[in-house]
């Protein structure tokens, strides 16, 4: 009989309020990208072996910031994400 053991084990992370998470954006036929930032209101991730393999996340779309002003307001449009406050 043979037995495995593996040294592998899941490790889960509870996100803290307002963490901030950043974003990049990747044009699909370019090297053109835009990046910024978002608050976690909560979330959780599961790691393995250093790899994140599920997360769970409630982000703050009110906060969804941009260098670009212009690029922050379409965001937060209905061409997007309608950002608006629900509780």
């Amino acid at each position: 009989m043979y037995i495995l053991a593996s040294s592998a084990y899941t490790q889960h992370d509870q996100l803290s309020p307002k963490s901030t998470v950043t974003w990049v954006g990747k044009a699909a036929f370019s090297t053109y990208t835009l990046s910024g930032t978002i608050e976690a209101k909560s979330g959780v991730l599961s790691w393995l072996e250093g790899r994140i393999q599920k997360a769970s996340l409630i982000m703050d779309m009110q906060s969804i910031q941009s260098d670009i002003p212009q690029l922050t307001d379409h965001l937060r449009s209905a061409d997007f994400f309608e950002e608006e406050e629900v509780e």
